[in-house]
């Protein structure tokens, strides 16, 4: 069997397909190209046309072997400062540790909101607590005031 003809393929085409090798999703590919999910499907089902497979993930491995890069780890056993390295994520412009954020806030303006579902419920869960508080500080404050008066 030939090369596939990957000439085919645009370069914006190609990056999508590195980072789908990556194992990269959708929304990840989006966020680290700076375009929108549709834009990042489209090009993958272009590519996909292109090279005449019905899988992303085999576009990718033919990317990779005609490109002479490897499609799998080759190190088994990764040195320990690699295997402990934390997962660094930027916030309000900054790069910290995954575990350093509370609770990430999702972006304001025109960028659509970039939360996992469990992301959302986290959210949804503390909100609901931070008013059940409030609302309960404030009932035993005005409850307090009133024993004052009676």
């Amino acid at each position: 069997m030939s090369d596939p003809d990957i000439s085919r393929l645009t370069d914006k085409q190609k990056e999508c397909l590195r980072l789908v090798a990556q194992n990269l999703n959708t929304k990840q590919i989006a966020r680290q190209i700076g375009k929108s999910d549709h834009a990042v499907n489209q090009r993958v089902r272009q590519a996909l046309r292109a090279l005449g497979v019905a899988d992303r993930f085999e576009a990718a491995r033919i990317l990779s072997e005609v490109e002479g890069r490897q499609t799998y780890q080759p190190l088994i056993y990764q040195p320990e400062e690699v295997a402990i390295a934390p997962q660094m994520s930027i916030v309000g412009g900054q790069e910290m540790p995954v575990e350093h954020q509370a609770l990430r806030i999702p972006p304001l303006g025109g960028r659509d909101n970039d939360l996992d579902a469990l992301q959302r419920m986290k959210w949804i869960l503390s909100l609901a607590l931070m008013i059940g508080g409030t609302v309960a500080a404030l009932v035993a404050a005005g409850l307090w005031i009133m024993s004052f008066f009676s």
